[in-house]
């Protein structure tokens, strides 16, 4: 049974296989003091703090947020909570179906193997299965991964935001992506979790057909830096500018389609 709250997760991109699951311009080398579409805080969105965001947005979008492979965690509901707040309507299933949140990366890599992805991704269309198909797929790291396979498999998707997390389209079987569903990747530059290479093959299936994918950078180590619960890693004046952008597009969409 796939637990689904109204309330939100956090992520990670791991080191293991997709195994093919069945069911983009980008420059090749990333610079650390560059980011491939908006330098940290230097584009207009960099000046808007995500509440100017918020006040603008008159529609909602529909939104799916997948955890990290630290699960449910309450940095997560906060996550779905500020989108909310903006007037958004935000779904948050629980893949580990109702096994405990964690701190930890080490543990929460071992249950991800022991779990294993397709059971992931079968819970991961599960879980929605019951929504509408015009939805914005939203995941934070290994979660990023889900929410890019059913963006670019699952009809109607109006966005994909990949938070800490770009998977390789060959891992996930991905030959095309849908020309209506634009991506927004974002990444501290020195994450250990990173790959350029994966950055680079999803921007480039993605900006092939016709879609608009943005990847925005921020210095930095960090994996998860949007989540106030990882004191190690988070990062307020980041996780603040990827919020602004995130609101950014939604807001957008709102006013194309909502």
């Amino acid at each position: 049974m796939i637990v689904c709250r109204s309330r939100a997760p956090v992520a990670l991109v791991w080191p293991i296989r997709w195994r093919r699951l069945r069911r983009p311009r980008i420059r090749p080398a990333l610079r650390a003091a560059e980011a491939v579409e908006a330098p940290f805080g230097s584009s207009a969105i960099g000046a808007l703090d995500s509440r100017d965001i918020a006040a603008g947005s008159q529609t909602v979008a529909e939104i799916v947020l997948f955890h990290s492979a630290l699960g449910l965690r309450p940095g997560v509901v906060s996550a779905a909570d500020r989108l909310r707040a903006a007037g958004h309507t935000v779904h948050t299933p629980d893949l580990f179906e109702g096994d405990a949140p964690l701190d930890a990366y080490a543990p929460a890599m071992a249950r991800i193997r022991a779990i294993g992805i397709p059971t992931l991704a079968a819970r991961a269309r599960a879980a929605v299965e019951p929504l509408p198909r015009s939805l914005v797929y939203a995941g934070f790291s290994i979660g990023a991964s889900f929410a890019a396979m059913l963006a670019a498999t699952r009809p109607g998707a109006r966005a994909a935001l990949l938070l800490h997390g770009a998977p390789d389209p060959a891992e996930l079987g991905l030959a095309a992506w849908p020309a209506a569903t634009p991506v927004q990747i974002h990444f501290m530059l020195d994450d250990r979790w990173r790959s350029n290479s994966a950055i680079t093959k999803l921007a480039s299936l993605v900006r092939q057909s016709g879609a608009e994918c943005t990847v925005f950078d921020y210095p930095g180590s960090a994996h998860l830096f949007a989540d106030p619960g990882l004191p190690a890693e988070f990062d307020p004046q980041a996780a603040e500018l990827m919020w602004a952008r995130v609101l950014e597009i939604l807001s957008g969409l709102d006013r194309s389609e909502g």
